[in-house]
């Protein structure tokens, strides 16, 4: 496996993970009809390549194909810190430490960086949280939003 940084042109990868991991990961928790209308149409692929140009992205790849993608960002709360934005490992390499080796590589490489800290917001009852648990994340008592359809997401956080 290999952490690569992510490019405007890998907008189509990108998406055909997205879709497949949130059509797959998030059935039950998501209505399915917003799932079943996710696509990886010309008009997303493009808007998807905006957010990637201003946005800090990374890919893992495996034998030279692209499997996971990861949006990271910086608080502005807390100087000493980096969020995961979205980390999304394409149905078929799920469970196969694709997401363990994002999170390993990174929090090295944001170490190294001067960073402490790593956060991640996910959906309260959702598929994620055990994930994050296996990560040694803690859930961050008290702090809670609401994500799409009013799903309560919360905030876990790991020291690195």
């Amino acid at each position: 496996m290999k952490l690569v940084k992510g490019e405007p042109k890998d907008a189509k990868d990108l998406k055909k993970i997205h879709v497949s991991a949130y059509q797959t990961s998030y059935r039950g928790y998501i209505p399915d009809d917003y799932l079943d209308s996710l696509s990886v149409s010309d008009d997303v692929v493009e808007r998807t390549a905006a957010f990637i140009e201003k946005t800090e992205t990374y890919f893992v790849e495996e034998n030279g194909e692209k499997v996971g993608f990861v949006y990271l960002d910086y608080p502005k709360e807390q100087s000493d810190a980096f969020e995961i934005m979205a980390i999304y490992v394409h149905p078929d390499c799920q469970l196969k430490g694709v997401g363990r080796f994002f999170m390993n590589e990174l929090s090295k490489m944001k170490k190294l960086a001067g960073f402490t800290k790593v956060i991640a917001w996910t959906m309260k009852e959702g598929p994620s949280i055990g994930f994050y648990q296996k990560m040694g994340f803690k859930q961050v008592e008290g702090e809670k939003k609401f994500w799409k359809f009013d799903i309560p997401i919360i905030c876990f956080e790991k020291e690195i």
